[in-house]
C-alpha cells in the first residue's frame, strides 16, 4: 500500500498542517536545507499529527562534495556537516565524515524511527555510487537502529543504459545481504529543461527507472521515492512504500538546477490538478473548456465546486491543497486495485481520449490545439514506458 507523503521544502507555512488536517498527505519528509533543525524539532512537538512513524529525516548528504557553499543553505549550519567532501575522506574512514555519521543518527531520531543513510549524487558508475553502498553498510553494522535506508540520488541520464541498469541492480543485491535490505529512498535527478510539461521524459530512461524500482522491491527492499509529480501514480503502480511531493514544481521535479549557483524561479501559473487528465493543467487552457467538458475533467476534490462557480477564486494556497487531495486521491484507488499495472494504464488511456475530445471541440483554436497537445504529451510516454518495462520485466 503505497503513501503519499508531503516533501518538505521552503515557505512551509501551514501547507503541511493543513494537508494533515484533511487527510491529504499521510507523512513528511524533512529537509535541513530548507529549515534549521531548531525549528523543525518545535514544529514536530507542536504538531499533533506528526509522530516518528509518519516523518523520515533527509541527510541531502548529496550537496557535501559541491565547492559552492552557497548551495548548503541550512545545511551549513548543522552540527558537523562535511563540506568539500572527496573521495579520499571515505576512502580513509575521515573523521569528519564518522563524527557526522554520529551526528546524522542522533538527528534522524529526534523525528524519525527510520534513519535515511547519507549517500552521494550518482551521475555515473564510479566511486560516489560504491561509496553509497559502503557507507550504508557501515551504518547497518555501526548503529543499533536497523530501521535504513539506503539513499540513492540517480541522474535520469545514467537510466538510459541497459546494462548501466543491470549493473546497479546486480552491485545494490550483491553487497547489500538480504538480513540487511531494510529499503531504498531513491530520487531522480533530471536535466534542467525548458519543457514546461514536467512529465514528459524519454520513455526508455523512464521504463529502466520502473524496472529498477521493480526489481528491488523483488529483492526485499521496501521504496520510497522522493521528488515526484504526477508521475507518482507510476511508482504506486508498483506498490512502492511511499511517494513524496512538495508543494513548488522544485520539490516535484528533482533536477540538475539544484547544484547551479542558485535556484531559479520562474513567474507561477495557476493549474489545477486533473486525475481524468493526468495533467496539473494551467487555468489559461480551462477557461476554454465549456462546462459540460470541465466537469468530465474534475479530480473529485473539495476545491472542484469552487472550480465550477469561479475559477479565478482559487489561490496558489487552494491549488498546492488541491494537487496533493488529487493525488492522494487516485493513489488509494491505484491502492484498491489487483491488477494496478492494467488500472494505471487504462487511466493513461481514458485520459488521452478525454484530450482528444478536447482537442476536436477546440479544433478551430491552432494556438491552444498546440498548447493542449504539449499538456499531454508525457501520456504516450507514459504509455510507452510501462510496455517497454512490462517486456523487460516479463510481466504479462
Amino acid at each position: 500500500m503505497t503513501k503519499l507523503f508531503a516533501q518538505h521544502g521552503a515557505a512551509k507555512g501551514k501547507k503541511i498542517d493543513n494537508a494533515f488536517d484533511n487527510d491529504r498527505i499521510e507523512g513528511v519528509i524533512l529537509s535541513p536545507r530548507e529549515e534549521c533543525i531548531d525549528t523543525m524539532i518545535s514544529y514536530i512537538n507542536n504538531n499533533k499529527l506528526l509522530n516518528k512513524d509518519n516523518c523520515l529525516y533527509d541527510p541531502q548528504f548529496y550537496y557535501s562534495t559541491y565547492n559552492n557553499t552557497s548551495l548548503l543553505k541550512k545545511l551549513e549550519e548543522l552540527e558537523h556537516y562535511p563540506q568539500k567532501v572527496e573521495r579520499k575522506d571515505w576512502r580513509k574512514k575521515s573523521e569528519r565524515l564518522l563524527t557526522y555519521f554520529d551526528s546524522h543518527v542522533k538527528q534522524s531520531e529526534m523525528f524519525s524511527d527510520a534513519i535515511i543513510v547519507p549517500g552521494f549524487h550518482i551521475e555515473k558508475l564510479d566511486w560516489k555510487f560504491d561509496y553509497s553502498l559502503d557507507i550504508y553498510s557501515y551504518f547497518y553494522e555501526n548503529y543499533e537502529n536497523k530501521n535504513q535506508y539506503l539513499s540513492l540520488l540517480i541522474s535520469f541520464s545514467l537510466f538510459h543504459s541497459n546494462s548501466d541498469v543491470d549493473e546497479m541492480i546486480e552491485e545494490i543485491v550483491d553487497n547489500i545481504q538480504p538480513e540487511e535490505r531494510n529499503g531504498i529512498y531513491l530520487t531522480v535527478c533530471y536535466e534542467s529543461t525548458s519543457n514546461n510539461n514536467y512529465e514528459e521524459v524519454d520513455p526508455e530512461n523512464l521504463a529502466n527507472v520502473l524496472y529498477f524500482v521493480h526489481s528491488l522491491k523483488k529483492e526485499g527492499f521496501r521504496i520510497i521515492v522522493g521528488y515526484t509529480f504526477i508521475n507518482s501514480l507510476l511508482f504506486t503502480m508498483l506498490d512502492c512504500d511511499i511517494v513524496s511531493s512538495g508543494w513548488f514544481n522544485t520539490l516535484r521535479k528533482f533536477n540538475k538546477g539544484r547544484f547551479e549557483e542558485s535556484d531559479t524561479f520562474g513567474r507561477r501559473k495557476k493549474r489545477y490538478t486533473s486525475i481524468p487528465l493526468l495533467t496539473n493543467i494551467t487555468f489559461d487552457i480551462i477557461n476554454n473548456f465549456d462546462e459540460d467538458l470541465l466537469i468530465k475533467c474534475l479530480s473529485g476534490t473539495s476545491f472542484d465546486q469552487a472550480v465550477v462557480d469561479d475559477l479565478e477564486s482559487l489561490s496558489f494556497v487552494d491549488l498546492e491543497q488541491q494537487y496533493w487531495e488529487a493525488i492522494n486521491n487516485c493513489v488509494k484507488d491505484i491502492n484498491k486495485s489487483n491488477q494496478k499495472i492494467q488500472y494505471t494504464i487504462k487511466l493513461i488511456e481514458n485520459a488521452k481520449k478525454l484530450y482528444s475530445d478536447i482537442l476536436i471541440r477546440n479544433a478551430s483554436s491552432v494556438e491552444l490545439c498546440y498548447r493542449i497537445k504539449k499538456a499531454s504529451s508525457h501520456l504516450d510516454v507514459w504509455i510507452t514506458a510501462i510496455v517497454l518495462f512490462k517486456r523487460r520485466a516479463s510481466i504479462v
